[in-house]
């Protein structure tokens, strides 16, 4: 991997256009939400990041640093948790991206973004594709990276863009003001804050492979500097721009910004811009499952390697010559939490629920995560 390579894996990876979405149904206030966000979380970690990357360039990112830092037990836990947090992450990241998906069709397919059976096989189908092609070889699943990159960032260059035509020609939905911008200092925005500095958390990934990466000590640092600053300023300028498009009381926090881009498809009576932007999102968000699966698998294999897993954790395919067993292990096993996630939150919604029914979906996750182990 390249510079531009680890750049489009590390905004493949990061940015989401979700985020974006949750903002602005927040309202104008998360604009400064997104500053403050950047500036004490996403500028110190990536900070940390480089250093660490480039003065440890190893196999396993975190796990190692732990691992070399503070003993073999404490890299242990590190890496097990990092890795068993993407079966919780992978779910809910699949689902919004099919979502999104709905909208390749324009507005007569919209309304697939609530249908549970599209959403779920899609799901199946967008997580295991990435699978796959991380299985035959860095060397070909780079591109999906690469184009999720690059489809991911130019849908919200295009909502940018029209948005600004229409603050031009007809004025902003939202009306913003210097009290309106800042903070609301409440327990809601208290909530709702780590929710935008979790929207920065991904960079640590293209560690985990420093030793695929080119001159690692060189490339990391740009990339990682990069990438930080075109995603922190897209995460503020599309938060703006679905707001000048939109109220935010009327964005659906899941698939706002194609809300924002169909509003805006309608203005100019050109439908083709949004199904164009749906299009280049939904391979987008394939690149960020693919970079992500990339990036996590190295980690329970260098455990593997380690032999604090067992050691098909570290075995290399003998056909693509990559890791083979990490990856769909990973798969299977956050599909099986996503459905147990999904089951609780649904007894919690209706009321159907007692202490012990609870207790036991809540051990049946964890046991979702063990069962690899």
């Amino acid at each position: 991997m390249g510079f531009w390579d680890v750049l489009l894996f590390n905004i493949s990876t990061v940015l989401g256009p979700r985020w974006i979405a949750a903002a602005a149904h927040n309202g104008a206030s998360s604009i400064s939400l997104w500053i403050i966000a950047a500036v004490f979380f996403f500028v110190p970690t990536a900070l940390v990041i480089v250093e660490l990357s480039s003065r440890f360039p190893e196999e396993g990112g975190l796990y190692a640093w732990s691992r070399d830092a503070f003993g073999e037990f404490h890299g242990f836990v590190a890496g097990w948790t990092y890795w068993v947090y993407t079966f919780f992450y992978f779910p809910g990241l699949c689902v919004a991206s099919v979502a999104m998906s709905a909208y390749v069709g324009g507005i007569g397919t919209a309304s697939l973004a609530q249908n549970r059976t599209f959403l779920l096989a899609g799901s199946f189908v967008l997580l295991f594709v990435a699978v796959y092609l991380n299985i035959i070889g860095l060397h070909i699943g780079k591109w999906l990276q690469n184009a999720g990159g690059l489809c991911t960032y130019l849908p919200l260059l295009i909502l940018v863009s029209v948005a600004f035509v229409v603050w031009r020609s007809s004025g902003s939905v939202t009306h913003f003001t210097w009290a309106g911008v800042l903070p609301r200092w409440n327990w809601d925005s208290v909530n709702f804050w780590p929710q935008l500095a979790f929207a920065f958390t991904g960079l640590e990934l293209a560690s985990t492979m420093s030793e695929e990466v080119r001159e690692p000590r060189k490339t990391l640092p740009r990339a990682i500097f990069g990438s930080g600053v075109l995603i922190a300023l897209i995460y503020i300028a599309g938060t703006v721009a679905v707001l000048v498009l939109l109220n935010d009381a009327a964005v659906r926090p899941d698939s706002g910004v194609f809300q924002a881009i169909t509003a805006a498809s309608a203005v100019f009576k050109i439908g083709a811009i949004g199904v164009i932007a749906a299009l280049l999102v939904t391979v987008g968000n394939a690149g960020g499952v693919g970079s992500t699966v990339a990036g996590i698998a190295r980690v329970p294999f260098m455990v593997g390697v380690d032999r604090y897993l067992p050691p098909a954790f570290g075995k290399i395919h003998p056909r693509w010559r990559q890791i083979s067993s990490c990856s769909p292990c990973a798969s299977i096993s956050c599909v099986h939490s996503g459905s147990q996630k999904k089951m609780l939150s649904s007894e919690l919604a209706t009321g159907n629920f007692g202490p012990i029914s609870c207790a036991r979906r809540m051990f049946r996750l964890i046991d979702g995560t063990m069962c690899c182990k």
